[in-house]
């Protein structure tokens, strides 16, 4: 993993480095994480080029998207929330507060996050600045 991760390194901070690198082993091995990862900045920033190695290390087939859960099916090892989640939804504040009860891996991206998950869920967020702009 540090491959792909080390190219991260001068654009974000050191704690916000080391909480990615400990959320990704852990979704990698399955194992536990009780908060959602946020991956916020602006346009070009790298969000959706760390999201597509994200996906590529944890493997495609171990991750889905939010919107295509559904009760029957098998917990992957993460869920993944694009910005098109836009404004509070019921329905996924609803998920998202579940998953996060059963400590399931959850990374949402986009530009801003406020607004978009309710208090109860915001409680439980760890977030990743991505500042610098390509």
């Amino acid at each position: 993993m540090n491959n792909f991760l080390d190219q991260w390194k001068p654009y974000m901070e050191s704690s916000d480095f080391q909480k990615l690198h400990a959320y990704l082993e852990r979704a990698k091995n399955n194992l536990p994480n009780d908060t959602i990862l946020l991956i916020i900045g602006p346009a070009r920033s790298g969000k959706t080029t760390l999201l597509n190695q994200i996906v590529e290390f944890i493997g495609e087939s171990n991750i889905m998207n939010m919107r295509d859960f559904k009760l029957s099916s098998q917990l992957p090892k993460l869920f993944l929330i694009g910005e098109q989640c836009k404004g509070k939804n019921k329905r996924l504040n609803q998920m998202v507060k579940n998953l996060i009860s059963f400590k399931q891996s959850i990374i949402y991206a986009g530009i801003y996050w406020k607004g978009v998950f309710n208090d109860d869920v915001n409680n439980n967020v760890c977030i990743i600045n991505m500042k610098h702009v390509f």
